[in-house]
């Protein structure tokens, strides 16, 4: 099977930033100054500080400091601080508002129970947006100028999840210098399904070069989180992008096995496409 650009253009008016720290970096929203270019005109900053009312101040002020910077993107600016928890804070938020991506921004040391009844788990059950999830230590926001979409990894298995990742890379081709395609193997295949896996590569890479994308297609073998988070740190990918389906409950593409393992384990920023 041939993968096709269907050639939409993709809008991404408004973004929804949500973090429970109290003192988040602005390296996030600066990696994500390129979607300028794709209708961003407006971002809600939000933070639930939960029970660490004493920080409000603290980040308010940090807040007002990236709407200057953000002015600079021309981007509009909307603070929230919320003295709620970050997944009824994040629902209550995108209700009724035209929300195009949600960025998580938290501690995933303090997120350990993410296959849990966890924030990010409510979160991807309630909605259908696009979701990034981004780490508060900043070793794993390792891009240029150019941005967090500047090295992609895509997991790929040419199932219905796949291709709308797929589409949704095609879509900001103009922020991509390099993107990794990975196809997994987890179980002994036959001459047949190896070359036909090789072929469809083939046919994803061509299509990527016709788009003007840099692209290179890989095989591993192994468990499929531990080779996925293997070749993103082998190529030095700045985010990974996955396809997922919420009525699934998450059993992502692989094997069914949930695709919360990349995120958890993910030190770069992943991005779900639902």
């Amino acid at each position: 099977m041939e993968i096709e650009h269907k050639g939409e253009v993709m809008e991404v008016k408004r973004i929804l930033y949500a973090t429970n720290l109290s003192e988040p970096s602005f390296r996030v929203l600066e990696g994500l100054s390129g979607l300028s270019g794709f209708g961003w005109r407006e971002v809600v900053l939000l933070c639930a500080l939960g029970k660490q009312e004493g920080s409000k101040d603290l980040t308010l002020d940090l807040f007002e400091t990236w709407k200057e910077k953000l002015k600079g993107f021309g981007v509009d600016v909307t603070i929230r601080i919320d003295p709620g928890n970050l997944a009824a804070s994040v629902l209550n938020t995108i209700h009724g508002e035209s929300i195009s991506l949600i960025i998580l921004h938290l501690d995933k040391k303090e997120e350990r129970r993410m296959v849990g009844g966890s924030s990010f788990r409510k979160i991807m059950k309630s909605t259908d947006l696009p979701v990034m999830v981004v780490d508060k230590d900043e070793k794993g926001l390792n891009f240029s100028t150019k941005g967090m979409f500047e090295r992609v990894l895509l997991p790929a298995d040419w199932s219905p999840e796949y291709e709308k990742a797929l589409q949704h890379v095609l879509d900001l081709k103009e922020l991509i210098s390099e993107l990794e395609l990975v196809n997994v193997i987890f179980e002994k295949l036959s001459l047949r399904d190896v070359q036909q896996l090789m072929e469809e590569m083939i046919n994803t890479r061509k299509m990527c070069l016709k788009l003007g994308i840099s692209a290179e297609y890989h095989m591993y073998a192994g468990e499929t989180t531990e080779e996925i988070l293997r070749a993103a740190h082998e190529y030095e990918s700045t985010v990974i992008v996955m396809g997922t389906t919420r009525r699934r409950k998450f059993k992502d593409i692989f094997l069914g096995r949930p695709s919360y393992r990349v995120i958890e384990k993910a030190p770069i920023p992943v991005l779900l496409v639902p």
